[in-house]
């Protein structure tokens, strides 16, 4: 069914995993046309990454049917049902289908290369085998799953990591 709005821009705010997000969403009278983050107090380089993505996404499908990105399940969620908040703010005509409306992502051409040395995860201890490797002379491929270089190093509060005891 088609959708149409209540033309404007309107506030829409949902739980994320550090509080509540909110994001302003414009609507013409058939379409989503622009979203900005309000508010939000998602966890840097871990939640925040998702904004980019879905923000794009959202605009694209015209609702909120898009799917999650990996390791920000909780912003990703936020920002679905504060587009669900805006949408029915705006009066949207049928929340089935701005629910639904979705973005098809295909995959790209085959890859074929060949490789020393393929490290899986890019936090501190991949990037550290993979800088290792390249030091030894190896070519090397680092494949990451999330938006942001760096997993768990990147929201550690001061840790510390030595394989030398004397470090430690």
């Amino acid at each position: 069914a088609a959708l149409a709005y209540t033309a404007g821009t309107y506030t829409g705010t949902a739980d994320g995993y550090n509080g509540p997000v909110s994001l302003d969403v414009t609507f013409s009278e058939d379409a989503i046309t622009a979203i900005e983050v309000k508010d939000s107090k998602e966890t840097a380089y871990v939640g925040t990454p998702a904004y980019d993505i879905l923000i794009e996404d959202a605009i694209a499908a015209n609702g909120s049917g898009i799917d999650v990105v990996s390791g920000a399940t909780f912003t990703s969620l936020a920002i679905k049902n504060a587009l669900n908040d805006a949408a029915q703010k705006a009066s949207a005509t049928n929340m089935d289908t701005f629910q639904s409306n979705t973005v098809e992502h295909k995959a790209q051409e085959d890859i074929e290369e060949t490789y020393d040395v393929i490290v899986v995860g890019a936090g501190g201890a991949g990037m550290g085998a993979a800088a290792q490797a390249v030091q030894n002379g190896a070519s090397v491929l680092v494949i990451e799953q999330n938006a942001e270089v760096g997993g768990n190093t990147l929201v550690s509060g001061g840790q510390f990591q030595a394989v030398m005891d004397y470090l430690v």
